[in-house]
């Protein structure tokens, strides 16, 4: 079965180039799909060269580079090694959270989902903004450009997000209307875009419309310049893209499962529907674009897979195990990323 979808992912891959896909198609449908193995999730991706995607995820703190196609890690690289404090106790775990990755001005930057664990406990680590220099597939030259920062404070305080992130939200835990982001991506104009995940603009926070942030570099600091609502059918931005005349983004639950779309942004952040993703099938988690095709990556924590030593089905993260900090080499440990041709 792998190398079935190895062999057609790579004839629909041949022809790759950054993020040239159009906004007028509404013909969205997938032709392939790709496995990567050693960890569940790709939380946060990039193409870091046409062969290349780098990788990070929700169970711990190490990037992984993969050939697009898919297969087991060509290399990694654990932040630990260049974030000042990482390793520093943290409550019961460590771990970044990081939501989502973009590349400005030969620069990579990283952000967590700034909020709360799962039983809205405070966890610091998850309280992360920084840059890393572009490295090659090998990641042998990953370099720290710039330290972690908690953008927490700015958002709150910033006036258009203050009714919206108050000290109530800021503590709740992300999937019951806390704050959470998972999406970051560049404007044409060197500027940086968030999109909350949760809360949206609704009293609890579970419904309503979607928060885009954008944040703007005054002195060598980001700073929040505005903010945007947009509807998305009482969903939340799961990841979001910069694309020729505009953007494209995953919309999804606040909670847990749910009904996913891919949704079009004008670069007045006016949203249009690309086509629904089913309820089900895919968790989606990141977003690539490719020539003509999107590779929309998918949270697998909770898919439950037979393991390599007994017919008993667990968890994809219950496969992984508990030492995390390298790639397990279960071969029902993988994510899978679907390729949708235009």
């Amino acid at each position: 079965m792998f190398r079935l979808a190895f062999t057609a992912a790579c004839l629909v891959l041949m022809a790759i180039a950054h993020n040239s896909i159009a906004l007028a198609s509404q013909n969205v449908e997938p032709v392939a799909e790709i496995k990567y193995f050693g960890v569940c999730d790709g939380s946060a991706a990039l193409r870091i060269d046409d062969q290349t995607v780098l990788m990070a995820n929700d169970e711990n703190n190490i990037l992984l580079s993969y050939d697009i196609w898919g297969g087991h890690p060509v290399a990694s690289f654990d932040l630990a090694d260049i974030l000042h404090g990482l390793n520093e106790k943290d409550g019961r775990d460590r771990e970044l959270d990081i939501e989502a990755v973009t590349e400005l001005n030969k620069e990579l930057f990283w952000i967590a989902s700034n909020g709360r664990n799962k039983s809205g406990k405070k966890r610091p680590n998850r309280l992360s903004f920084f840059a890393t220099s572009k490295p090659d597939r090998n990641l042998k030259n990953l370099k720290l450009v710039k330290d972690r920062v908690n953008l927490t404070e700015r958002l709150s305080s910033f006036s258009g997000l203050s009714d919206l992130l108050t000290k109530e939200v800021l503590k709740t835990p992300p999937k019951e209307g806390g704050l959470n982001i998972e999406a970051m991506t560049t404007t044409p104009e060197g500027k940086l875009i968030l999109g909350f995940r949760s809360p949206l603009d609704g009293e609890d926070g579970m419904e309503g419309n979607a928060t885009l942030v954008t944040l703007a570099n005054i002195d060598d600091q980001w700073q929040v310049e505005s903010n945007a609502l947009i509807n998305l059918k009482d969903r939340g931005v799961r990841d979001m893209i910069r694309i020729d005349g505009g953007y494209l983004l995953i919309a999804g639950d606040v909670d847990s499962g749910g009904k996913f779309a891919l949704y079009t942004l004008d670069m007045q952040l006016k949203p249009t529907k690309l086509k629904s993703l089913g309820k089900g099938e895919l968790n989606p988690e990141a977003l690539l674009a490719l020539n003509d095709q999107l590779l929309v990556l998918s949270d697998d924590g909770s898919v439950k897979r037979k393991s390599d030593q007994d017919d008993d089905k667990k968890k994809c993260k219950t496969l992984l195990g508990k030492n995390v900090d390298q790639a397990s080499d279960n071969s029902e440990v993988y994510f899978r990323g679907t390729v949708f041709t235009r």
